[in-house]
């Protein structure tokens, strides 16, 4: 977002009611999460959508070709997002080891960046349902 005075980062639009609740590391995070949409998951999603078509058109233009499609972006996007440390955030670390271990509001947050790219969610290793139903 942009303002007269520049960028204004995500962890600074925070709503007033929710910043008590909000660590600094997800705030940290969230802004990381803004930056990591923006610049490489948004400009991806024309190149997935390439690549999609053309694992199309080598099927025969089948819908199965669709559904065996594996867009290489996707798993290059994968290797970003788990070098900085954004893989499995929706999973909260008291119940996996796995987990980022933040609450369901500071996930909340970085899910709302996540579903302005097709691609985000997918490559950050957080199932659909999940997504759909926190940024509803």
């Amino acid at each position: 977002m942009n303002s007269e005075k520049g960028h204004i980062p995500a962890s600074q639009r925070i709503p007033t009611i929710a910043r008590p609740f909000v660590s600094d590391r997800a705030k940290k995070t969230l802004d990381l999460v803004e930056r990591f949409v923006e610049e490489e998951c948004i400009p991806a999603d024309t190149v997935f959508d390439q690549q999609l078509k053309e694992a199309g058109e080598a099927h025969e233009k089948s819908v199965v070709g669709r559904f065996e499609a594996h867009p290489s972006v996707i798993e290059d996007l994968k290797k970003r997002a788990k070098e900085l440390g954004l893989w499995n955030m929706f999973l909260p670390s008291n119940h996996f080891k796995e987990g980022a271990g933040f609450s369901n509001l500071e996930y909340g947050l970085m899910a709302e960046y996540l579903g302005k790219s097709g691609v985000a969610s997918e490559v950050s290793h957080i199932p659909l349902e999940w997504h759909l139903s926190i940024t509803r």
